[in-house]
Order: structure tokens, then sequence, then C-alpha cells
């Protein structure tokens, strides 16, 4: 497995959804895209696409052309209709060898650019850079776009503040929905300004007990890291919270399975802190045996389970733990050569966090009707 540095940017474009319902070209283009440094999830059919585009920030789709089951319209559709997601670059990969009538038409329809069968990497590889460069620029533009529509905030409103802060409040308010309204998917951004609401609030409560609010401060956003979202951990870290939060609705409902999926966050936890703190690279490793041993012991229990009630998607799913068992033995094979490599732990944790994390919601989720059905609610 190769790791190295080329042109293009993650912090613009990190998670790359490839739908295809071939074992072999979906292992083929995860391998590609991760070593561009990004992301890969992965769906064999659409509908299994759309559970991922709902319940994750994906930047980029590659799409085989003729899917069984749902068609890729309904991807299409589904961009099209949300307002957050119109924008997000579609490839398309097709068995044809010409720009067919449709073809045509699904570039109408907002496919971004085709790529034929057999693929050439090399020609991928530059379609890739060229489609994630007009995405820089728009996303570019947008930051110097936010950076402006701040500053005329800070400048209506700074005088304000004292009087309570109604339009401070109310220019907060402006600035969200503009962006809601105006791009894509920002939702890091959306939220900061969300908690910036509720500090103006909070503020307004105590400004009768103020005298003197820099409100440039109460403002300031650090636009690049926050709106692009590559730099995560460091956020995470500076405020004090995991990488990898536990939530509620990650729940299966099975206590037994919920404790698994709790240790396996916790130890991806422990990787990035090690990350983060410089760790030597034996005790890193450590961790990650570790992990591996207890992501063995947690998928073997899943899978005792699936045979023990005839689970019918037991084969797809075991080739799926398979799969991510030898991603960690791989991340824990480069990483001696990759120590202190800053982009080599970004991609492993974010890459350990959206497997885990799409797998509990997507994957996990599939079993859950089997397992009550047959009694087993007590796991």
């Amino acid at each position: 497995m190769r790791f190295y540095t080329n042109k293009i940017n993650p912090k613009i474009c990190t998670n790359v959804l490839i739908v295809d319902d071939n074992d072999i070209m979906l292992e083929t283009l995860s391998e590609f895209v991760y070593s561009k440094n990004l992301i890969p999830h992965t769906a064999e059919n659409v509908d299994e696409a759309l559970e991922i585009l709902i319940s994750r920030n994906i930047d980029f789709i590659v799409t085989d052309l003729h899917m069984p089951g749902t068609p890729i319209n309904a991807i299409l559709d589904y961009l099209k209709e949300n307002k957050l997601l119109h924008v997000i670059p579609v490839m398309l990969i097709t068995a044809t060898n010409s720009y067919t009538d449709l073809v045509i038409d699904y570039i109408k329809e907002g496919v971004t650019d085709v790529i034929f069968k057999p693929i050439d990497l090399n020609l991928l590889d530059r379609k890739f850079d060229n489609i994630i460069q007009r995405r820089s620029e728009m996303d570019e533009a947008f930051i110097e776009k936010c950076q402006k529509i701040l500053k005329d905030v800070i400048n209506l409103t700074s005088h304000e503040i004292n009087n309570p802060l109604t339009i401070t409040y109310a220019n907060l308010e402006y600035l969200q929905s503009a962006i809601q309204n105006d791009y894509h998917n920002k939702e890091v951004v959306i939220e900061r300004l969300e908690q910036l609401v509720k500090n103006v609030e909070d503020i307004e409560k105590k400004v009768s007990k103020m005298t003197d609010i820099d409100l440039e401060t109460i403002l300031s956003l650090d636009l690049e890291n926050n709106v692009l979202g590559i730099d995560e951990a460091k956020k995470k870290l500076a405020s004090n919270q995991d990488f990898f939060v536990w939530q509620k609705q990650y729940e299966l409902g099975f206590d037994t399975i919920d404790k698994h999926h709790k240790k396996l966050v916790s130890y991806i936890n422990q990787i990035h802190e090690a990350f983060t703190a410089g760790d030597p690279v034996q005790e890193v490793k450590k961790i990650f045996e570790e992990l591996l041993k207890y992501t063995e012991y947690h998928f073997e229990f899943e899978e005792k389970i699936f045979h023990k009630i005839g689970y019918n998607q037991a084969d797809e799913h075991i080739k799926k733990h398979h799969s991510f068992e030898k991603k960690i033995r791989d991340f824990m094979t480069d990483y001696e050569k990759n120590y202190d490599n800053p982009k080599f732990e970004q991609v492993v944790t974010l890459f350990l966090k959206d497997w885990l994390l799409t797998h509990i919601l997507v994957e996990d989720r599939k079993y859950t009707s089997a397992f009550i059905e047959f009694g087993m609610d007590h796991y």
C-alpha cells in the first residue's frame, strides 16, 4: 500500500462515495481513492448509496452507469433536490466506449465527467485532479464570500452590543440563512453559526452587567479550517472533546453489541490521542494491535449470531468485516515508515471513524429486524 503527497487538497474533497455492484471494481477504486489520501465509502447498490449520502458528508461521487435495482437517477435527483448537496461532483463509469445518447442524457442531468471501461488509472487520476481543482476554486470563492459577510455583520452590529443585541442576533440569523440557501454542504459552518447565535443570546442576558465587549472576538471564526473540515482532529483536541464522540443515535438496541461498538470507538480515540501526543511507534502499534484483537472478537461475536439465525446477508456483511481487519493490518504495517506524518495520521483516524460509523448506521442496522425476529434482542 502506498502513501504519497500529491496536488489533491484533502481540505476540499475528503470523502468519496464509490457505487458499483462489482466487488473487484469497488476494491480497485477504493485503493485508488485511498492512495490519493482521500477516504473511500463504498455502496453496492443505489439504495445503499442514498443511505450513506444521508448519514455521511460526501464530497465526491463515482458511480457505475448500470446498477441493479434502483437506477442512478435516484442519486442525481436526490442531489438536485437538496440545495446543500447539488454541486457535489459525480463521475460516471460506463462500459460503453463512446458518448451514447444515454450518457449524454446523464451529463444533462448533472453528471460532471465520464470515464470508460476498462479504466485507465492514469486518465482517472487526471480527471480526479481536474474535478477537485474546480471544486477547490468554488470553495475558495465561498470562503471569501463568508469572510466578507462576517466583516459586514461585525461592522453593522458592533455598535449595538449594549442596546442590547437585537440587531446582532438578527444579522447572525441572516448570515446563517444566506449560507444555507446560497451554497452546498457546509454543515460545519452552519453548526458553528448556530452555536454563535446561542453565544449571542447568552451575552444578551448578561449585557447589562458589561461595559465593553469586543464583538470581533466573539464572531471570530477560523474559516479555512472549520468550513473545510479536514482539521477535525485538531479542533476536537482544542475543545477538549474526544475525536470520535459516541452518540445515542448510534445505538442498535442490543446491549452487548452497543458496548462492543463503544469499545471500538474508545480504541480509535486512543489512536488519535497517541498520534496527537507524538507517542513512540511501539506504543501506537500496541494500540493498533488491541484494536485489531477487539475488532476480531466483536466481528466473531456477530458472525456466530448470523450463523445461528441463518441471516440471509451474512456473507456480504462478513466480507466487509474481513476488509476492515485487512485495513487495520495495513495501517499497522505502514505506520513505521509514516511515523510523525500528519497527513497519514489524518487519513488513518478519519478512515477508522468513518468506516465504523457507516458500518454501524448502514450495515449493522440491516440485521436488527432479523435479530429481533429470532429472539436475539437480549444481546
